[in-house]
């Protein structure tokens, strides 16, 4: 399964080389959250204790009731890239991928700018998306979600 293929592109980098939660008290991470899944992706997460899965239209997100901070191999790809969201395009046949703070993510030092992440996580998120979006379903939720995502974070931006 590609989604599988792109988990291992993320499953020996973190955001920071030490543990990014120590910085925040894993305030993403409480066991208490919901977040996007990808296209199928809830297939993932089907009868795992302490997650839900909530369809919402044609789209599934992934009720968390339990914390994945001491067991990276549970968390779905949204968790595994945070605190980005990959902005997907295209211009003249190539296709641009970008990170951008996942303006969803304020309780994130990484995402608020405090703090960078180490490239070689920005590099293996952008290979896992790379490889994910070789099919149709992911590159258009890339470019749904970035769209709304790039609304989301304009608007707060005119707010302060």
């Amino acid at each position: 399964m590609m989604l599988k293929k792109a988990y291992s592109f993320l499953e020996r980098v973190t955001p920071l080389n030490t543990d990014c939660g120590k910085l925040c008290g894993n305030a993403c991470c409480k066991g208490e959250g919901e977040i996007w899944l990808l296209p199928d992706e809830e297939k993932l997460f089907c009868g795992v204790d302490g997650f839900e899965i909530k369809k919402d239209l044609d789209e599934y997100n992934l009720i968390c009731k339990t914390s994945c901070a001491d067991n990276r191999a549970l968390r779905p790809f949204g968790c595994r890239i945070f605190p980005y969201f990959p902005l997907v395009s295209e211009k003249d046949g190539k296709i641009h991928i970008s990170l951008m703070p996942d303006p969803r993510g304020s309780m994130c030092p990484l995402a608020n700018g405090k703090k960078r992440c180490q490239p070689k996580f920005e590099r293996a998120v952008r290979h896992s998306v790379r490889l994910l979006i070789q099919d149709k379903k992911y590159f258009d939720y890339f470019v749904s979600y970035g769209d709304m995502l790039k609304e989301i974070a304009d608007f707060k931006q005119k707010l302060q």
